[in-house]
């Protein structure tokens, strides 16, 4: 997506490019030039022309797959909340409850302790 920087010398100006890119006539200009993927919500998928079918399902099929959050840590905005779930370990702590070692609270309890003490190294 785009955004607005906070130090940008025209914040009214930046706005309204983002209005203009974000509107009809902006998304139908990028789906005419460019072979990324736009994005649409699925009900406003129908009110463009597409010169390639396949480009209109891409759209769909983006829409409906996961897509990672980029919430960054409010004091390291460098490291994303998602990398949590990356980060050594964690696999580990789910396979203990999946393997029957250790029950459903004792695995939340685990987690949310670990990633509590992720949280507190990583967002200084």
């Amino acid at each position: 997506g785009y955004v607005i920087n906070k130090n940008t010398k025209y914040p009214s100006m930046a706005n309204q490019v983002l209005v203009m890119l974000r509107g009809k006539r902006g998304m139908q200009i990028f789906i005419d030039n460019n072979k990324a993927i736009a994005s649409i919500k699925d009900e406003d998928i129908d009110l463009f022309k597409y010169s390639n079918i396949h480009y209109k399902e891409k759209i769909g099929a983006y829409n409906g797959s996961i897509q990672m959050p980029l919430v960054g840590l409010s004091k390291n905005s460098s490291i994303s909340a998602i990398d949590y779930f990356y980060s050594e370990g964690f696999n580990d702590k789910l396979e203990l409850y999946i393997g029957n070692k250790i029950d459903l609270e004792k695995t939340q309890n685990v987690i949310v302790n670990d990633s509590n003490a992720w949280l507190n190294e990583n967002n200084k």
